[in-house]
Order: structure tokens, then C-alpha cells, then sequence
């Protein structure tokens, strides 16, 4: 679907839709895609001026995409509310669109957004009827409905739309109100691409991009990479971001192409340039993860809001996630929600599993699991694999529900069936600790192997512990650190701590404190609590570095900052016997009691000790 955006109520007025309806033409032949009207500006502005409501369309996208003329999306709305009001399904479709994100100077509206694409629909826009059949598919405006997802798919199908016909291939392959038919899948998407080969076919730019990405991907059709970018950079000639953002993916994932971040950088900063927020949160991507440049969580976050102003929900949940764990920004549970609220009410699943991991852990507030579950649920209802591994795990744990090894199971199957890897590695754990199943150290190892091929760093971590321990296979140290490195490079801060952990003892490799701490350090930079601990415990024991209890003090303040209790603990014994600060049993209480709220094993005992002190 295309990229959408708004910002405050534009110069014109609002119309009502009962005057759309009526100035749409029931019976209009389809509207032509943008680009084949080759007027010059001045050509449809003169036109406009005449009451063109075509030539105002064309103005809006022009100005929209920044074809020809600056990028301008204050322009743009301006021009799609002028066309709207003179009759024109297609500026009434890109005008619902504005309103979805909030995009040129009206604010989001998904009402008045289904509103428009309903009264789009009804002058004959296909663009329209495919628009309702997504609104209906995440269930955006109305909820969620595949039938009638289906139904809008299929009327725009009946107009030739390529992009209807990969939609309705999507919700066969997928099983959405169908009967999950892989042979359907395919029949529609050689359908549509048919269509879309046929002599003298005119395509909208999303349906040239969306077959891009079907060959790239191998979805529907024979996986074939360099057909792919023919079509992205097809799209691209037309001006289209989707062809800039299919570029850029090809780079990215180095699908027919040597994997090159600056590359895809650079497709990504072209689509910038159009107002393209897809792309706004493919570069905050980039910063975030460095690559091809360094972490820069300062600088992914300035995109990420560019590309949510614009209504990209990805981007939300990803403010949502640098709250939530600290990065670029002050640890703030509550900002986090609302960010993932907002992205919820645009039908991002991602969000609803974000929520409801923040109520299961309890993340800005009082545990929930019964309300994680509903989250987990209502995005698993929608075909979501990691919500269907995480409500495996609830059940394989027994947490607000009844322990149920046979049901996690199946929703582990279920979840790696739909691709997600990480189910593939829990259905190993299952088998390594004989849960609902014979224990079988072998199998748990053919499982985390199958998960890791398909990059998952919690299995690569898994193999490591395997390894490390001498489960079902020989104890192999050195092994074990292969695995944590594979698993440090996908970013996994677990992994982090384990490398740390062997440089600290020498196990696997060399002993050597200030490695470990670096290890440590590259962890605690991504907000782990039990790495700043282990830094901390290392200066106060002296243990592969020089004794520092100030430098101690320093790391349990951190660690106590991310809600470590141990670090709390700590800091109350160097509180209680004045060890690298003036000695305070009143400050070692406050730290123990609030060690004891975060969990501190013990604490009583060592509230009482500290109060036996003489």
C-alpha cells in the first residue's frame, strides 16, 4: 500500500461527503495512473483553473511524490481536496490517504479516510476498492473482516488491478477468511502477473513494486532475485518510492546483488526525498543497527518520529522500543505504551506483541499476565507468529494460563510454520529439557541448528549453551564462544554477557579482564542491568582489573537505574560497610528495601543485618 500522511487542517475546506458522492461519476471509466498524464505543470494548472478535477489529481501526486516539482505535501493535499470537490475518484482516494496519516495539513481521520475511499470506490477507482479491502484486511477504520476484505479485493480485481489480485493471492496463502491454498496462491499471483505483462498494460506504481518484491521473495512465483530489481527499477523510472524502497531492500538483503548497506542507504535517502515514510524509518533503521555507518540511536530516533508523523507504524513501535529499553532516550515504560498504542490503532501487530510483553514483565507497571495474554491473542487471531511463540511460552510456563506442554507446542509448530524462527528453537528447548515430549539432547540440537540457519540469535545462544554445558554433545568452551559471537552479531545482548562471562574466567579463550569488561560494556551501552552489575562486581572484587570501588559504586548506580536488584543489593553492602563511601546505614536500607520491591533475594535478612550493625 502506498505511503500515507497530515499535519493541521488545510486552506480548503472539508467537503462533505454526501456532495462527493453525488459529483462521482457511478458509472466513469477506471482512472489512469498519474504518470501517463504528460501534461507540463503549466498545462494542468491552466487546466485546473478550468475545473479539471483530472488535472488537479495529477497536480496533487505530482507535488506529492515530488515528480517534476519540489515535494510538497501541503500542495498536494490542497490539489487532492480541489479534485475531490470537483468529482475526481483518484484525488478522493489520495486524499483518504492524507487523512490516514495525517499527511499536508489535515489531521489523522480514519473515519473520514474510509469515508473517501468509499465515495473513491464508487466512481469506479480500483485504487479505492483495494484501499477498503486493506482498511477491512488489519482492520484500521471498521475491524477486522476478511470476508469482506476478500470482497473489495475481488471488485477490484474485476477492474484489472494488479495489486487486488496479489492481495487476494496474500490472503490464500495465508489462510485469511480462506482455506489456506498454496495452488490458489500461486494461480492468482501468475494471474497477476499475466496482467501485468500483457502488451500495452498500464500499471499503478504499487503494482510494479509489489511484483518486485513477490520474485525477490519467491512468493507465488519461481524465486528469481535479478526479475525482481528489473521490476523495482522499472518503478523506479516512473518516480515511484516503492521502487526506491524495493531497491533499497534488494541491497539490503543482497537478493541478485552483493548485500551492501551504503547501497541501500542510498535507494533508501532517494525515497526520502519523495516524503516517503517507509524510507524515513529504513534509514533510522540503518543508524540504529549501524549498518553501513555506526550506531547512531540519536540520529534513528530523529527519523523514526519523520516517518511516524507521517503514519508509519513501524516507526512507532520502534520510538516505542527505544523508550522502553533505554537508547537515544531516558527509560520511559510509559511513553513506550503510548507509542505502541498508536501503532495499534493502525493495526500494527508488532505493537500488540510489544504491549504485551510490557504487561507480562511488567514494564511501567503491575505484572498482567491475563492482559498480555488478550494482547498475544488478538495479534495471534491475525496469523501473527510471534505472538503465537509467546503465548506458547505462557502456556509451556503455566503463566495465566494452565501449564499445557501439548498446547505450547502446537503453537510453537503453528509460529514456525509461519516463519518465525524462534519457534523452531523453543520446540528444541522443549526437547532439551523433556518438556511434553521425551527429553532428547540430539533433537533439541537439530531444532536451535534449523532456527539458527534461519538467523535467530536466541538459538545461537542456545547452541552456545549447549555447547558450554556438554549437553548431548561433548563440553566444548571454545565452541560455545563461536556460537555467543554469531549470535553478538545479530545483536543479541545475552550473548554479550556470555562472552563477557568466558574473557572473566578464561573458558573458551583467553582470560582477560579488560576484554570481559569490554564485552560487559557493549552490553550495558544496550541496556543491560546484569552487565553493568558484572562490571561492577569485577572493580569492587578486583577480579581482571585493579580494585576501583569508586568505579564500583558507579556501575551498581547503573545497574540499580535498569531496575537490577542485585546491583541495589550491592550498593546497600557498600552503604552498610562504608566501602568506597562514608559508611550510611540509612542510605544501605533505602537500596535493600528497594532491591527487596525489584525481587532481591534475601533482602530481609539484610535489612535486619544492617540494623544489627554497631
Amino acid at each position: 500500500m502506498e505511503t500515507r500522511i497530515c499535519r493541521r487542517p488545510g486552506a480548503f475546506a472539508i467537503l462533505s461527503l454526501l456532495a462527493l458522492s453525488s459529483a462521482l461519476a457511478l458509472d466513469s471509466p477506471r482512472p489512469m495512473p498519474e504518470y501517463t498524464d504528460t501534461r507540463t505543470v503549466e498545462e494542468l494548472v491552466r487546466a485546473a483553473e478550468g475545473g479539471g478535477g483530472r488535472a488537479m489529481a495529477v497536480l496533487g501526486w505530482r507535488f506529492w511524490n515530488g515528480v517534476g516539482v519540489p515535494q510538497d505535501d501541503q500542495k498536494a493535499v490542497e490539489w487532492f481536496l480541489q479534485g475531490a470537490e470537483a468529482g475526481d475518484p483518484r484525488a478522493t482516494v489520495r486524499l483518504a490517504w492524507a487523512y490516514e496519516d495525517g499527511r499536508g495539513g489535515v489531521d489523522v481521520d480514519l473515519e473520514r479516510m474510509a469515508e473517501l475511499e468509499e465515495t473513491a470506490a464508487a466512481g469506479g477507482d480500483p485504487l479505492a476498492m483495494c484501499g477498503i479491502g486493506l482498511t477491512w484486511e488489519v482492520g484500521s477504520a471498521y475491524g477486522v473482516d476478511y470476508a469482506k476484505a476478500r470482497e473489495w479485493y475481488e471488485r477490484a480485481a474485476a477492474q484489472g488491478s494488479v495489486d487486488a489480485l496479489l492481495s487476494l493471492a496474500h490472503l490464500y496463502r495465508d489462510g485469511l477468511g480462506v482455506a489456506r491454498d498454496p495452488a490458489r496462491h500461486r494461480e492468482l499471483t501468475a494471474k497477476a502477473l499475466a496482467l501485468a505483462n500483457r502488451e500495452g498494460a498500464i500499471l499503478e506504481c504499487q503494482d510494479i513494486s509489489a511484483l518486485a518484491y513477490r520474485f525477490c521473495q519467491g512468493d507465488g512465483v519461481d524465486r528469481d532475485p535479478k526479475e525482481g530489481m528489473r521490476w523495482a527499477l522499472r518503478d523506479v523510472e516512473l518516480g515511484s518510492s516503492y521502487g526506491m524502497n524495493a531497491m533499497g531492500y534488494i541491497h539490503y538483503e543482497g537478493l541478485g546483488t552483493p548485500k551492501d548497506y551504503e547501497e541501500a542507504r542510498s535507494w533508501y535517502l532517494q525515497g526520502v526525498e519523495k516524503g516517503d515514510a517507509w524510507s524515513m524509518y529504513m534509514v533510522g533503521y540503518l543508524d540504529q543497527n549501524g549498518q553501513g555507518g555506526p550506531v547512531d540511536s540519536m540520529a534513528a530516533l530523529g527519523w523514526y518520529r519523520k516517518a511516524a508523523e507521517r503514519g508509519e507504524e513501524d516507526a512507532m513501535v520502534a520510538i516505542g522500543s527505544l523508550y522502553q529499553n533505554g537508547l537515544s532516550v531516558e527509560v520511559d515504560p510509559a511513553q513506550a505504551r503510548q507509542w505502541y498504542l498508536r501503532a495499534t490503532e493502525r493495526g500494527s501487530l508488532d505493537a500488540m506483541v510489544s504491549l504485551g510483553w510490557m504487561c507480562q514483565e511488567g514494564l511501567g507497571g503491575e505484572r498482567d499476565v491475563a492482559e498480555a495474554r488478550e494482547w498475544y491473542t488478538k495479534a495471534a487471531s491475525r496469523r501473527n507468529a510471534r505472538a503465537k511463540t509467546l503465548l506458547g511460552l505462557l502456556y509451556r510456563d503455566g503463566r495465566g494460563v494452565g501449564q499445557d506442554a501439548d498446547e505450547a507446542l502446537a503453537l510453537f509448530q503453528e509460529a514456525a510454520d509461519l516463519g518465525d524462527a524462534e519457534a523452531l528453537a523453543q520446540i528444541g528447548y522443549m526437547y532439551l529439557e523433556g518438556l511434553g515430549v521425551e527429553k532428547d539432547p540430539g533433537e533439541a540440537l537439530s531444532w536451535f541448528h534449523a532456527s539458527a540457519e534461519k538467523d535467530c540469535a536466541w538459538a545461537m545462544r542456545m547452541l552456545g549453551y549447549v555447547y558450554y554445558n556438554g549437553l548431548g554433545v561433548p563440553k566444548d568452551p571454545a565452541e560455545a564462544s563461536t556460537w555467543f559471537r554469531k549470535g553478538v552479531d545479530l545483536g543479541d545482548i545475552p550473548a554479550m554477557e556470555w562472552m563477557g562471562d568466558l574473557y572473566r574466567v578464561g573458558e573458551g579463550v583467553p582470560r582477560n579482564g579488560d576484554e570481559a569488561i569490554r564485552w560487559y560494556e557493549m552490553a550495558a551501552d544496550r541496556g543491560s542491568g546484569g552487565a553493568m552489575l558484572a562490571v561492577g562486581m569485577m572493580y569492587y572484587d578486583g577480579d581482571g582489573v585493579m580494585r576501583d570501588y569508586a568505579e564500583a559504586l558507579r556501575w551498581f548506580h547503573k545497574g540499580a537505574e535498569r531496575g537490577e536488584a542485585n546491583a541495589m543489593g550491592w550498593l546497600g553492602k557498600m552503604y552498610a560497610e562504608g566501602t568506597g563511601v562514608t559508611q550510611n546505614k540509612i542510605r544501605a536500607i533505602e537500596w535493600l528495601e528497594k532491591g527487596k520491591a525489584h525481587g532481591l533475594k534475601n533482602a530481609d535478612e539484610l535489612i535486619q543485618q544492617v540494623r544489627d550493625l554497631r
